[in-house]
């Protein structure tokens, strides 16, 4: 999922907070497993530029 993804699960998690909660928790769910993998590779990113690799 790239940002703007992210952002519209957002909106959507907005969007459905009242009126369809199992919704919500859906987009909840997807945002949680989405950012692991960009939070990790950020890590990465970061150790490289770092080290002067990139």
């Amino acid at each position: 999922m790239t940002r703007s993804g992210g952002i519209l699960a957002q909106e959507i998690s907005e969007i459905t907070d009242r009126i369809e909660p199992v919704t919500r928790d859906v987009v909840i769910a997807i945002l949680r497993d989405e950012q692991g993998p960009s939070r990790l590779f950020e890590g990465f990113l970061r150790e490289f530029e770092a080290e002067g690799i990139t």
